[in-house]
């Protein structure tokens, strides 16, 4: 399965589980296995290479899919320092006439009975004629499925003439744990809301939302 645990990192970096789900906090990093500038222009993405190993895998209070913890390999591989952001997006979608981030089909967790909510809150990540919202450049782009982060891999492999890719849910794990065994958080064991952004309470949904990358330490 490519892609796609949702861990919280130091930003907030939720990805999909599965081809065709669609989140409002949805972030996507990529994957090549050299280090070079993952990018164009001053703003590119950085990327931190991962050294080839086993770590452990999962846990215990997880996902049925998740469980038992268990030890994975991993080859070698570079993956971006943070997701990519709505101003990498948009270059895209400019060279490229691709559809530009909207709420085109609804994610699977959300019934219909929160489909209302789920716009209204969505609408502030919604683009306006390929422009990203206001203001939200460097936050990581949203409303974009499993589809469009392909096209956005192979666009950006052309453009820089370098193989790109979405990671797989072992190497995003490994990346994520931040070198951290058998550890709840990136961080350690016990929650600290200084250093991820995430929604304490979810009756203050319309408060929330993503950051700019980089907002929180590196891992």
């Amino acid at each position: 399965m490519t892609g796609f645990l949702a861990l919280l990192s130091r930003d907030l970096r939720l990805v999909w589980r599965r081809p065709g789900d669609v989140a409002v906090v949805l972030a996507f990093f990529v994957v090549a296995t050299v280090l070079f500038p993952l990018g164009i222009g001053p703003q590119a993405n950085i990327l931190a290479r991962i050294a080839a190993g086993e770590f452990v895998m999962g846990a215990d209070d997880g996902e049925e899919d998740e469980r038992p913890p268990h030890r994975t390999y991993v080859d070698e591989f570079c993956i971006g320092t943070h997701p990519v952001t709505n101003q990498e997006y948009a270059r895209f979608v400019r060279d490229t006439a691709h559809p530009s981030p909207a709420i085109r089909t609804l994610p699977l967790i959300v019934s219909p009975a929160l489909e209302g909510e789920f716009r209204a809150l969505a609408a502030a990540y919604c683009w306006n004629n390929g422009t990203p919202p206001e203001g939200r450049d460097h936050h990581p782009v949203t409303l974009v499925g499993y589809e469009d982060a392909l096209a956005y891999c192979g666009w950006l492999a052309s453009r820089i003439s370098k193989p790109v890719r979405l990671p797989t849910e072992a190497e995003w794990e490994r990346a994520a744990r931040g070198g951290l065994e058998g550890r709840r958080y990136p961080w350690g064991d016990a929650f600290d809301p200084a250093c991820a952004r995430i929604l304490p309470d979810t009756r203050v949904k319309a408060e929330g939302g993503t950051a700019p990358v980089g907002s929180h330490p590196a891992n």
